[in-house]
């Protein structure tokens, strides 16, 4: 995050202030000890550096990849390593042309006894360097290095290799949308643009570049994709899909979630997109949104090999719609028991529970409750045991709020959520503690990823 730096009440400047990315790091997140973790570095040239615990897990990692195309091996794997992101990892890095990676820049980590290796992200001042690194940057300068090998053998097998090809494509067109990008990156520059300008600088050159780098790249992603021998899209056709979304629901594609439901971008056959409604809502169809015509009904629907634009459609449900549903008015939509992504306004990853508001209206959050006693339904009423000031308790129509639950006491009462992961027993045993917050103006959080939309069985109410 950029801060203000005083030294001696003197202004410095704006500098970076970062979570340190050492040992600490995971005892900050996950709770282990360095005695409880296998940790090492990649170095040059092709060296694994081991700074926690021992390399014996990633040896047997290695070892296996080379069978990887094997179902029963590569089951193994997905024991030692977390694939999914590990998937996303390699499809970022790759996507944005760091060139500072792979031979330094990479750490992994896992519970020594027991547990997949974790993946820290970290070091992308290389970003937006090179463009197409996918097709051979690897191949032309690492070849035979372990990481690079072990990258190539899981290639091998046919679901991580269709799963990293559409987590890749979702890079281009989701995740590093330019028109989203340009977006957040000014966003960014607008909190600091005063600060530096006082000090003679700007960043506005900066979203220029990573606009102006991003920008092309999105029509020309799926043509390096294909040059990478390993993808096995030499002879496969590239098709455009653009997926319009009005922020309610989840977009799923080939079982991947769409960030903010809204795709632009290049994709491989087979594809096959699905929607799922929000509480409160039901799917009524995918719509062609540039003639207004109804594509399908069904909720899962097999893209043509076109260019195609599509829409999904949610209604509102109607009041024996809900009731037959189990819908309430405020729902809790998701619940982070080991968060390691969100920082809250501490700088914490502490756990945290998303409420979410099912109707059309606001809702005023005052006198609701939220508890973990069945015995004790008003464990913490909203705005009864502690008022905070600032905060506003409306929900708004649709609208979701996040509820940090990091046993800070001064606020409100429950627990962290972590305990869900250690004991029920302990989880209802302890007086919790929840605290509002909001890194917009007041003080709860809106987080609309990875939430977008649970199943409506998945919820639970709150009173």
């Amino acid at each position: 995050q950029p801060v203000a730096h005083f030294v001696n009440g003197q202004y410095q400047g704006v500098i970076d202030m970062r979570e340190p990315n050492n040992k600490h790091y995971v005892f900050a997140n996950h709770g282990w000890d360095e005695e409880e973790i296998d940790m090492f570095e990649a170095e040059e040239p092709d060296t694994l550096i081991v700074t926690q615990g021992d390399r014996v897990a990633f040896d047997r990692l290695y070892h296996l990849s080379f069978s990887a195309a094997d179902e029963q091996s590569y089951a193994l794997i997905r024991q030692l390593l977390d694939v999914d992101e590990y998937i996303n990892y390699m499809a970022l890095e790759l996507y944005i042309g760091n060139n500072d990676w792979i031979r330094n820049n990479m750490k992994w980590f896992r519970h020594h006894y027991g547990g997949p290796f974790r993946i820290v992200l970290f070091d992308l001042d290389a970003a937006f360097n090179k463009y197409g690194m996918v097709s051979d940057w690897l191949s032309e300068n690492f070849a035979g290095w372990q990481m690079t090998t072990l990258f190539f053998n899981l290639l091998e097998n046919d679901s991580f290799r269709r799963q990293f090809i559409d987590t890749y494509c979702l890079m281009g067109g989701s995740v590093f949308r330019p028109e989203l990008t340009k977006r957040l990156t000014g966003e960014a520059r607008d909190r600091i643009e005063n600060d530096l300008r006082a000090q003679g600088e700007s960043a506005q050159f900066m979203v220029d570049y990573i606009d102006k780098w991003l920008v092309p790249y999105s029509n020309s992603y799926a043509n390096f994709l294909k040059k990478f021998g390993l993808a096995r899209l030499q002879d496969a056709e590239a098709y455009r899909l653009h997926i319009y979304s009005n922020d309610e629901g989840m977009v799923l594609m080939n079982g991947l979630v769409v960030p903010h439901g809204e795709y632009h971008g290049w994709f491989f056959s087979p594809m096959t997109v699905e929607a799922i409604a929000p509480a409160g809502m039901r799917f009524a169809g995918w719509k062609d949104p540039q003639t207004g015509s109804t594509v399908t009904e069904g909720p899962r629907y097999e893209v043509p090999e076109a260019y195609t634009t599509l829409a999904p459609v949610f209604v509102a449900l109607d009041d024996t719609e809900r009731k037959a549903a189990g819908v309430y008015g405020v729902m809790i939509n998701e619940v982070s028991a080991a968060n390691n992504s969100y920082v809250n306004d501490l700088f914490k990853r502490s756990d945290w529970i998303e409420l979410y508001n099912t109707t059309d209206s606001d809702v005023d959050l005052k006198g609701m409750y939220l508890s973990n006693d069945s015995t004790n339904r008003h464990l913490f009423v909203f705005g009864q045991e502690v008022s905070i000031a600032d905060a506003s308790y409306i929900l708004p129509a649709r609208g979701h709020r996040v509820v940090w639950c990091d046993g800070v006491g001064g606020v409100v009462s429950c627990m962290p959520l972590s305990s869900f992961r250690r004991a029920a027993d302990m989880f209802a045993s302890r007086l919790p503690t929840i605290r509002g917050r909001r890194l917009l103006p007041t003080r709860y959080t809106t987080i609309r990823q990875p939430s977008a939309a649970i199943p409506t069985a998945a919820r639970t109410s709150i009173g």
